[in-house]
């Protein structure tokens, strides 16, 4: 089937660069369009950025999530190295890290993440969205002191860690509230958790 697509695309390409006609040999072989008219338009849309462009999206990204959760409880819903978690069991650990955040900070409020590719990153990040808070990523590739000028200059009071950065963030010498990620997962957790708190996602990018 992808031949035979592969196929019929190239025959496309060839019939409309036969059909455009002939430009003055002194032009450069490169400067000749060779992308399809319909594939220019599939970029023009894609490039097109308007805010004033309409979305269906009635959810937030967390509550698609939990949507999930009701469908699949037990189905898998993360897996690295070998290790997974179902979708009752990342609901539970966002569940209650999304408590305990509720309990400690502040509405709009930023909250730093710097963690490896994990489960941990997946909840952390949901577990922000979920409370209301501001996600600011963090690279633990970075050295210690672009670090905590990036901390400092998001004015962060809290920094969702694990125990991968643990040793990354303490040369830092930050005064951030450090909350380490890994105590909240929770494997072998059966029940499905239907709700949870609700709030505008706001994102924020570091350069």
């Amino acid at each position: 089937m992808e031949d035979c697509q592969c196929g019929q695309a190239l025959q496309n390409h060839t019939i409309d660069l036969l059909s455009r006609p002939l430009k003055p040999f002194s032009l450069a072989s490169s400067s000749s369009e060779v992308v399809l008219r319909t594939e220019q338009e599939f970029i023009h849309q894609i490039n097109n950025t308007d805010i004033s462009t309409l979305y269906s999206w009635s959810n937030t990204v967390h509550e698609y999530f939990i949507q999930q959760t009701q469908l699949y409880s037990q189905k898998s819903a993360l897996e690295l190295n070998e290790q997974s978690l179902t979708y009752s069991e990342l609901l539970y650990s966002l569940y209650c890290l999304t408590n305990h955040l509720i309990d400690n900070i502040q509405s709009n409020e930023i909250i730093c993440q710097c963690v490896e590719r994990s489960f941990e990153m997946i909840i952390g990040m949901l577990a922000i969205l979920s409370s209301g808070a501001v996600y600011c990523p963090l690279s633990p590739m970075d050295p210690p002191l672009p670090l905590k000028t990036l901390i400092q200059d998001t004015s962060s009071k809290t920094l969702l860690i694990h125990s991968f950065t643990w040793q990354t963030i303490l040369m830092t010498y930050t005064s951030c509230n450090l909350i380490k990620i890994d105590s909240f997962i929770i494997f072998n957790y059966n029940d499905t958790i239907c709700n949870i708190i609700n709030s505008f996602c706001k994102v924020i990018f570091t350069g």
